[in-house]
């Protein structure tokens, strides 16, 4: 398996291997442009927002500022809001339902570390997916 196939499955992988960090400066530049356009350009949001994500839906809205580690393992449900300052660490997929709504600053991890700190100094990272179903409000 590849580092980025294990990671999708939760096993150990290494991010530091070229094609994750491609994959980490792929959504920093996606997500730069996100954040200089202006809310009222709703149709270069949208695409950059398509390029970024592993699935979109017709009606979806995501306000400035957004950040994420690989934006290819975040999936949406129809009519998805989430409010500013959202970050979504997708290491591991992050699925959403139809009519989720998030708060500002609302912050989703998939990825973790090791307890153990002889094992954490290892560099090997693992993450779990998150899945959020329909009709959520996460405040």
């Amino acid at each position: 398996m590849t580092e980025k196939e294990k990671m999708i499955a939760g096993e150990f992988y290494d991010s530091h291997v070229p094609e994750l960090m491609a994959g980490c400066a792929r959504s920093r530049r996606i997500t730069s442009q996100l954040a200089v356009t202006p809310m009222s350009d709703e149709a270069t949001r949208q695409k950059l927002f398509r390029e970024l994500f592993g699935a979109t839906v017709k009606k979806f809205l995501i306000e400035n500022t957004f950040n994420g580690d690989y934006g290819y393992n975040i999936f949406l449900g129809e009519n998805f809001f989430a409010n500013v300052n959202g970050i979504f660490l997708d290491d591991s997929p992050i699925r959403f339902g139809n009519n989720v709504m998030l708060a500002p600053a609302v912050q989703i991890y998939t990825a973790t570390l090791q307890l153990v700190a002889a094992e954490r100094n290892s560099g090997l990272e693992f993450a779990w997916p998150v899945t959020i179903g329909n009709d959520v409000w996460i405040g």
